[in-house]
């Protein structure tokens, strides 16, 4: 039991230290702004789909021990892995984990409107020119080659 507020912090840190921040760890340029309920994306970057803390203490709730524990390491072990190597390729990130919206501006004209919470997988990949794809980092190895085409590298 003693380790579930450990994790709960592990992952609290975890998201603020990787929230809008590219490689360098400075304020995220494709950021336009953040309201109460959306973040509004406007270049190419990966945005990772985090639980809050709303869904974390909801997932200790319903899960035992055991359970809760793994679902824990795969929240924070395979999104560490693809970042890192997303960044090493060049490749933005950023993380949303409170907002209801997640708003991807191809143009002044057209965007794609995302609830993070509905979607199947805990990658967003966003390439201006393209629509936007989901998919889940603990298969990034496989999906490795794809991330590259996406983006152009």
């Amino acid at each position: 039991m003693r380790k579930y507020p450990l994790h709960i912090i592990a992952i609290i840190l975890l998201l603020i230290s990787a929230a809008g921040c590219n490689k360098s760890g400075q304020a995220h340029p494709s950021v336009i702004y953040t309201t109460e309920n959306a973040l509004i994306v406007d270049s190419s970057c990966v945005i990772f789909v985090a639980p809050d803390t709303t869904e974390i203490a909801r997932m200790h709730a319903q899960s035992s021990e055991e359970d809760y524990q793994t679902w824990v390491d795969q929240m924070t072990w395979y999104p560490g892995i693809a970042r890192t190597a997303l960044h090493d390729m060049g490749i933005n990130t950023m993380t949303i984990h409170d907002k209801k919206y997640l708003v991807l501006k191809l143009s002044k004209k057209e965007e794609f409107v995302m609830n993070p919470k509905k979607i199947s997988g805990d990658m967003v990949l966003f390439n201006k020119k393209k629509k936007p794809f989901v998919v889940n980092s603990a298969d990034f190895d496989a999906n490795k080659g794809f991330i590259l085409k996406y983006f152009d590298k």
